[in-house]
């Protein structure tokens, strides 16, 4: 029950990195074990312990700000294809890289690419050995930032579903803003984590009073 998380942050000149080593538990319920009864069969949850080996970092260059990370999670737990078999154990390794670009007055550009590998692959198993997604973002800034609009474009990794978004805020005064927000949730396979939202896009206005 108990989790242990340690972290080294070295800062350079221009850049930073960090190192991570962890033993947790994982926030994921996965079938541990199986009971095949006289006429149904019983499935035994918990959670997963993990233990991950991180790094990460960024650095500057010019306008640029680019950004890495990678983990190697030990111990995670894996659905199979066949809904009657306890999922299995696998080394999985995570990694991902970005960049930020604030080269045009008031806007930032950015990107990231992030992968999946998972080691000692099964065939058996409902995930691919590799996975890709991406974010893609632009931020815009103006009337000395009382107007900022961002909009973004998520694919997930190892699994179909995407993500638009529209984000817009306004500093009406000064104790007074106004927010817009439009999310726009696309599916096309049932097994995919945002199928069921996806006739439940988003559309929604607030105003903020600050006394």
């Amino acid at each position: 029950k108990l989790e242990m998380v340690g972290r080294i942050n070295y800062k350079l000149n221009g850049a930073d990195i960090s190192v991570l080593v962890a033993d947790v538990n994982w926030n994921q319920r996965s079938v541990h074990s199986l009971e095949f009864l006289s006429n149904s069969t019983r499935m035994n949850y918990g959670y997963d312990r993990v233990s991950v080996l991180g790094v990460s970092g960024n650095f500057a260059l010019d306008d640029y700000i680019f950004r890495y990370e990678a983990a190697l999670n030990e111990g995670r737990i894996f659905k199979n294809d066949s809904e009657i078999t306890p999922w299995t154990s696998h080394s999985q390794l995570l990694s991902a890289v970005g960049f930020e670009y604030s080269g045009i007055s008031d806007v930032v550009f950015s990107g990231e690419i992030g992968n999946s590998n998972i080691f000692d692959y099964n065939s058996a198993l409902s995930s691919d050995r590799q996975e890709t997604g991406y974010l893609v973002q632009i931020r815009w800034s103006a009337l000395n930032d009382q107007l900022n609009i961002s909009a973004a474009f998520n694919k997930l990794i190892g699994d179909d579903s995407t993500i638009s978004s529209l984000a817009v805020d306004y500093d009406l005064f000064d104790n007074v803003q106004v927010e817009g927000r439009f999310i726009d949730y696309a599916s096309s396979s049932e097994v995919d984590v945002f199928y069921p939202y996806k006739d439940h896009d988003v559309i929604k206005a607030s105003i903020k009073y600050m006394f």
